[in-house]
């Protein structure tokens, strides 16, 4: 039985509309498919059924205690997607709920893209990850001419130019992403170039419009042509504008007090945040982001096709700089050896080498994480900018890898927004 919504009205930056609503986050989730493949861990039917049914359990519990309207799951095994299965609304006020195809925006995951995009001029020997970007575009200058002089596509890739990041740039919405790059000259030096991990929007928003100044063609169609389209990834796109012409997507969600607030998309005024973005502007569902995990765990092959060679997956899963303090974990000392390769994030997770990158903007809070030597991989796309996939994704982890469940819920009740 879907759940009846109480309508008010409301006001929030950014709305799509003057109405904000009383839901139950007990949502009935949308089963989209779960796979029966032997190759499951060598677990027997009954054992998946298990599996599955705690993943559900929890999906529940996560989404009551952090207030998500709606989210989507998506789990791949051993080159088998074995789960995909959406929870709650994408519009609460239509009593539209969220399915494996609902699109929700990528925010940070698109970094994996970007970087990827750079990887198909390697492939293509128009550039080598070691080249000085000075030497490809000699109008590229940054803050220091040794430093315009000497940094690579790796080293913005991999957030070790030295330079500190400037989101305003992007943020105040002023410029799109082509104009930012006439802007990269206002970064600070924060520390020495392959010394120090800063992690820069603004270096990847370069990044990606370096792809359009070396090619010809701007990064999104390169990867829609090169990769998306390939993979049949049909309902991915590159844009708050394009999102908003897709078959199926979910607003994103504010609570004030109880209270469901849906918050508004950026409009064409705000630039960079409306446009293509190669920090963060893409949008997706577990469907089509199933095949990007599939991708990244066959090192480059789909369906039987070896889109980009092995070796250019593989490095981008390498470490380019160690990570002192971590970013956006818990206190946890079963998570080891933080580093960042390019567009992802890699550490050791009790034990299990892992791939990793979250993603939070306009609302929407999502997680994606390969264990390549396992064979697994998870994506957790969500409507409300909280912690949530983090969390859920820490305890679907252990269930796959069969690792004592740890309580990830006492560790990030700091973070859960209070009532």
């Amino acid at each position: 039985m879907k759940n009846r919504s109480n309508q008010i009205l409301g006001q929030c930056r950014w709305m799509t509309r003057s109405t904000a609503i009383i839901i139950s986050a007990s949502a009935l989730g949308y089963s989209g498919y779960i796979g029966s493949s032997p190759k499951m861990q060598g677990n027997s039917s009954e054992d998946r059924t298990a599996i599955f049914g705690q993943i559900d359990q929890l999906a529940y519990m996560e989404m009551e205690r952090w207030r998500v309207p709606g989210f989507a799951i998506g789990i791949i095994v051993e080159g088998d997607i074995v789960y995909a299965q959406g929870f709650g609304y994408r519009d609460p006020n239509l009593e539209l709920e969220v399915t494996t195809a609902t699109n929700f925006s990528l925010a940070s995951i698109t970094k994996s893209f970007t970087a990827m995009a750079v990887g198909l001029m390697v492939e293509d020997g128009l550039l080598g990850w070691d080249t000085p970007v000075h030497e490809v575009l000699p109008e590229f200058e940054l803050c220091d001419p040794d430093l315009s002089s000497n940094v690579t596509f790796r080293d913005l890739l991999s957030h070790r130019t030295g330079l500190a990041d400037k989101d305003e740039l992007w943020t105040s919405g002023d410029y799109i992403s082509s104009e930012i790059l006439e802007h990269i000259d206002e970064l600070e030096i924060a520390g020495p170039l392959r010394h120090h991990f800063e992690y820069s929007n603004v270096l990847y928003i370069t990044s990606a419009e370096l792809v359009r100044k070396i090619t010809g063609s701007t990064w999104d169609v390169l990867a829609t042509r090169r990769l998306l389209k390939p993979m049949g990834m049909s309902d991915t796109g590159f844009s708050v504008e394009q999102l908003l012409q897709s078959n199926e997507y979910s607003f994103s969600f504010s609570d004030r007090k109880g209270v469901y607030v849906t918050n508004e998309f950026p409009g064409p005024e705000h630039n960079a945040w409306y446009f293509t973005r190669g920090s963060g502007s893409m949008y997706s569902n577990v469907d089509d982001m199933a095949r990007w995990i599939l991708f990244q765990l066959n090192e480059g092959q789909y369906d039987g096709k070896q889109l980009v060679s092995e070796q250019i997956v593989r490095v981008m899963h390498e470490p380019q700089i160690l990570i002192d303090t971590p970013l956006f974990y818990v206190n946890y000392p079963g998570i080891t050896h933080h580093a960042y390769g390019m567009g992802w994030f890699l550490d050791e997770y009790r034990g299990h080498p892992r791939v990793h990158h979250g993603g939070a903007s306009m609302g929407y809070s999502n997680y994606i994480t390969l264990f390549p030597e396992d064979e697994i991989g998870i994506v957790i796309l969500s409507n409300r900018e909280v912690m949530m996939p983090v969390e859920l994704m820490y305890y679907i982890s252990d269930i796959l890898l069969k690792l004592p469940q740890e309580d990830w819920a006492s560790r990030f009740e700091e973070f859960v927004p209070a009532d």
